[in-house]
């Protein structure tokens, strides 16, 4: 078949020839002070944590790398990130770590039209091709297409892609513009101390950046999003790159704090004061024209199933982090939706929350969300899991204030991770086994605040209805007090564990065969007999010594708490919490 060779030409114009398969920057035009990704085989380098060295498929996930040319010798004397904080070294014995290890030198190769790194130290290594098996780098002997080196400038491989990439990255950080008001111009409302919010502090300037200073924030945050701001080409490229790639590089979003209380939506809280001054100003970059048109705020609500998304935001489920995993109140879900269940491991629920990745301009304010081994995705579409963190975006406000819901009889137990106040009329109980561990007795306390990790049973009226708790600083404590609560639903602590439940009209507590459901209350029997149909309730009247069972005076049960219909004569029975031998 005859080639095109003019179309062939123009692709490789357009996109530069660097970034076609087995291509790469020449040793001779590689720079010490320019930053590049570096693919071997089919993956990025990548610097998951402060030892390990891994490659990525996903371009957003690659490390940005400095590089050492040695011309005169073909070697690359060392591969560092940009910030320093992070290096390619191998051993002896073939190892590729970043510390414990000695080496740092590579033969720069070209082989056939490809470029290849070699190890130049150790005298087992020397010679050996650095080789991407699966994300895992190791050193063989033969050359292969999964050795096969790209070292491409971050910025683009050539005037043309930088360019482009150029106005891509303008319209990312779009929402970080400068409002303006009249003549005034302030920083970004996206910018401050608060959950979806950045901070900015300048990154340390590599020398060719010195002459920066920190004028570079203003210039890219104002000046380069003015109409009239001359367009990226190729005379300026390089230093209109160099100062957006500082911004970027100097935000960082404030990170979600164990013990906060959040409400998860699929916008930005800050985006529409930014779209919208866009508009009136006309600037550079008007987000409607990037992003489209506004959408208005969606938010994750609870269901026995799992969450769907409301446009209603008195409907959002309140979640809770306990610093490894983010659960919500209502249901004691995760957010991995192949999780909406209460028999798993904590280790299955934790969470990682991180900076979202800043690909797109919808993308600024967002976290990424990893749950056990997915990444969290949510959309206008619903919630989703993905293997690409890039794709994850969930956008938090703090909640101070949330409801909770009673059952039909307007009964809820609570575990309070942090203290609260209840701001309605509502009954506050605690709960005791009694003596022969065949009763829990509850007991009124006169309090509306709730300490930390303390699990109650709250009453309002008698039918189904919902009251409001506000997070509070600190409570005094509630003393003799066995019901207990967790964060994290989970099939870990099951043996001998009883949940609250109502069955016909009668408060008990029942056997959690399953699960134990985070944020509500549980009670541990560690009677011998072994765990009962049910433990039946009864409540301590105020000032009173004794127990009254109100709820269940009319029944029996023997003393493994299983409801007796017909008593037999001289034998041991409780009825309203007290024992008695039947005549």
């Amino acid at each position: 078949m005859k080639k095109n060779y003019l179309l062939l030409f123009l692709i490789a114009l357009l996109f530069g020839t660097a970034t076609m398969r087995g291509q790469s920057v020449p040793l001779n035009e590689l720079d010490g002070f320019k930053t590049y990704y570096i693919k071997v085989g089919n993956g990025y380098i990548h610097f998951p944590d402060a030892t390990d060295i891994k490659c990525t498929t996903s371009q957003s996930e690659a490390a940005k790398c400095k590089v050492a040319p040695n011309q005169s010798e073909g070697l690359i004397e060392s591969i560092v990130t940009s910030d320093d904080s992070h290096r390619i070294k191998y051993g002896n014995s073939g190892k590729i770590k970043q510390t414990g290890v000695t080496y740092f030198k590579f033969f720069y190769a070209a082989e056939g039209g490809k470029y290849y790194l070699k190890a130049a130290q150790g005298s087992r290594q020397t010679g050996k091709y650095l080789t991407n098996k699966a994300g895992t780098l190791s050193f063989e002997d033969q050359k292969s297409n999964d050795a096969v080196v790209e070292i491409t400038d971050i910025n683009g491989a050539s005037p043309t892609e930088a360019i482009i990439n150029a106005k891509k990255r303008l319209e990312a950080f779009a929402l970080f513009q400068k409002v303006r008001v009249g003549d005034n111009a302030f920083d970004s409302p996206i910018m401050g101390n608060g959950l979806g919010q950045y901070t900015h502090s300048d990154p340390p300037l590599v020398l060719e950046d010195k002459a920066l200073g920190s004028s570079y924030w203003e210039y890219v945050t104002y000046r380069m999003y003015k109409a009239g701001h001359s367009d990226f080409g190729a005379g300026n490229i390089d230093s209109e790159m160099r100062r957006l790639n500082k911004a970027i590089e100097s935000i960082k979003i404030n990170p979600l704090e164990t013990g906060k209380f959040v409400v998860i939506s699929t916008k930005s809280l800050y985006e529409d004061a930014v779209r919208e001054n866009t508009k009136i100003f006309q600037t550079r970059v008007v987000i409607d024209n990037v992003a489209g048109p506004k959408q208005s705020a969606k938010y994750l609500k609870a269901t026995a199933n799992g969450y769907e998304l409301t446009s209603t935001k008195s409907e959002a489920s309140v979640f809770y982090f306990d610093g490894n995993h983010l659960t919500g109140l209502d249901y004691g879900f995760g957010l991995n939706t192949t999780q909406n269940k209460y028999n798993l491991s904590e280790a299955e629920q934790k969470a990682v929350v991180a900076q979202g990745k800043l690909e797109k301009t919808l993308d600024a304010g967002s976290y990424s969300l990893k749950v056990g081994n997915k990444f969290v995705k949510l959309d206008n579409s619903g919630l989703s899991v993905t293997d690409n963190e890039s794709e994850s975006h969930i956008f938090l406000e703090e909640a101070t204030e949330f409801k909770l819901n009673t059952d039909n009889l307007g009964y809820v137990t609570f575990y309070a991770p942090t203290a609260v106040e209840i701001l309605d009329n509502v009954e506050v109980y605690t709960g005791k086994l009694n003596a022969q561990n065949s009763v829990v007795s509850l007991k009124k306390v006169n309090t509306k605040k709730i300490p930390a990790n303390t699990a109650v049973l709250l009453r309002k009226g008698t039918s189904k209805t919902s009251f409001t708790v506000k997070k509070i600083d600190s409570a005094p404590a509630i003393t003799d007090n066995a019901l207990k609560g967790y964060t994290v639903s989970s099939n870990q602590r099951v043996a001998n564990a009883y949940g609250f439940a109502v069955q016909n009209n009668k408060l008990v507590f029942i056997p959690l065969n399953d699960g134990v459901r985070a944020f509500k209350a549980v009670i541990f029997n560690n009677n011998a007999a072994g765990m009962q149909e049910f433990l039946p309730t009864a409540f301590v009247p105020t000032g009173i010594e004794g127990v009254t069972a109100e709820e269940n005076k009319e029944e029996i049960f023997d003393l493994t708490g299983r409801r007796v219909e017909s008593p037999v004569k001289g034998q041991v029975y409780v009825k309203g919490g007290k024992k008695f031998i039947q005549k």
